[in-house]
């Protein structure tokens, strides 16, 4: 019996919008495949006046 190295986890990491206290998540596994979905509310906590968008000098200058 050859044991096959297993494949390393896929992971990623989303903001998804809320609407009503739901979201909509499109999944779709491939064969054999076992998919864990972990939803954990975020909290803001930037000011108001930050602009990510400035962060790497892309944004409006």
């Amino acid at each position: 019996m050859i044991l096959r190295v297993p494949a390393e986890l896929g992971r990623q990491h989303l903001r998804v919008p809320v609407e009503d206290d739901r979201t909509v998540l499109n999944l779709t596994p491939a064969r054999h495949e076992i998919t864990l979905v972990e939803v954990t509310p975020v909290v803001e906590e930037a000011p108001e006046w930050w602009d990510q968008r400035r962060l790497l000098g892309t944004g409006p200058r």
